[in-house]
């Protein structure tokens, strides 16, 4: 006959007497082997332990951080790169003088361009000549954008022959900083120069380059000049504003001067076309200014201003927040008649 074995009963260890089911889940998850992961990481820390032995406090906090992470459950190594590698895999060399020197400079110069600091862009870019560093096309980049800034465009033209004596060639965005700057002090005569060289050096047309040419003639009155300007981008594809199979003028990411030309090009388009074709012509349709409040629907407005007073039209106009001003067809056939009237009375003016 088999003896039971006693049970003793009582009170559950405490908290302080280190036994206890919640002691031995910590001893287990301690002696549990760390992944391969996470010895690489104590080893990596061992080492930068040793060199804050050394005297570097630096390290040994680096090397407490390193032992956490390794600790963590679910960590690589690939996690946090201690040593900087380059494509091959093998250690990247540290930067050379020269190549701190320049990147100096060019940190300095984009510092100039955000303040419109044009003088000290070209202090920078002479000391660079003078200590014979090499002035990258990102050093005369930002040495343009401070002069567009500031509204130079003396200095901005200026830095275009620089850069062909020290055998950078100007690009576009050399050429549209000075645009830029023409624009803020109004010398269209120049701007148009700009593009006339451009040209001639066989650079290809760009949107952002005809946009701010456009706006420096509209603001200096050149209407005409503008319209002629856009028929030339829009023959060359660079204005795609008609959307929808003609339906939408999308005018959200054109800015507000250029959008004045570009609607009453389309206006005056539209409505020969409607006089010409009759039914066949496309009819009305929406011009689209972007989401806005009342208060900052600025293009709506101008949008609204080109309408109402220069060509008398009865437009439709949602709210701002809808961005969206519809134009009928009937409205533009009325254009497009007295468009006609006018242009036969002074053509029998002229042959009388």
């Amino acid at each position: 006959m088999r003896r039971a074995r006693s049970l003793s009963v009582g009170p559950p260890p405490s908290a302080g007497s280190g036994v206890g089911p919640s002691d031995g889940a910590a001893r287990a998850e301690r002696r549990r082997p760390l992944p391969r992961a996470g010895r690489l990481a104590l080893r990596v820390a061992a080492s930068l332990a040793a060199v804050g032995a050394a005297g570097g406090l630096a390290a040994s906090a680096l090397a407490a951080e390193a032992m956490a992470m390794g600790r963590r459950r679910g960590w690589s190594p690939t996690a946090v790169r201690f040593i900087s590698r380059g494509p091959q895999g093998r250690p990247k060399p540290p930067p050379s003088l020269e190549e701190q020197t320049v990147r100096g400079y060019e940190r300095d110069l984009a510092d100039c361009e955000e303040r419109g600091d044009w003088a000290r862009a070209l202090e920078l870019l002479g000391w660079m000549a003078t200590d014979r560093v090499q002035r990258a096309r990102r050093a005369w980049a930002s040495a343009a954008g401070a002069c567009a800034r500031a509204g130079r465009w003396v200095e901005a033209t200026r830095l275009l022959e620089d850069m062909d004596e020290a055998r950078v060639p100007a690009d576009h965005g050399a050429f549209s900083a000075a645009i830029e700057a023409c624009e803020e002090q109004g010398a269209h005569e120049h701007a148009t120069k700009l593009m006339l060289d451009m040209g001639r050096r066989g650079l290809p047309a760009q949107l952002d380059t005809y946009s701010k040419y456009l706006r420096v003639l509209v603001q200096n009155g050149r209407v005409e000049d503008a319209r002629a300007l856009y028929a030339e981008a829009n023959t060359l594809g660079l204005f795609s504003v008609w959307v929808n199979r003609g339906r939408f003028l999308d005018l959200q990411e054109v800015p507000i001067e250029v959008a004045e030309v570009v609607l009453r090009f389309a206006v005056e388009e539209r409505a020969d076309t409607m006089v010409r074709q009759g039914k066949a012509g496309k009819g009305g349709f929406y011009v689209l200014t972007g989401q806005a409040n009342k208060a900052t629907a600025f293009k709506q407005q101008a949008v609204i201003r080109v309408m109402r007073e220069e060509f008398g039209l009865k437009i439709r106009v949602d709210p701002a927040r809808f961005g969206r001003v519809q134009v009928r067809g009937t409205e533009l056939r009325r254009i497009g008649e007295e468009r006609l009237r006018a242009q036969a009375v002074s053509s029998n003016v002229y042959m009388r």
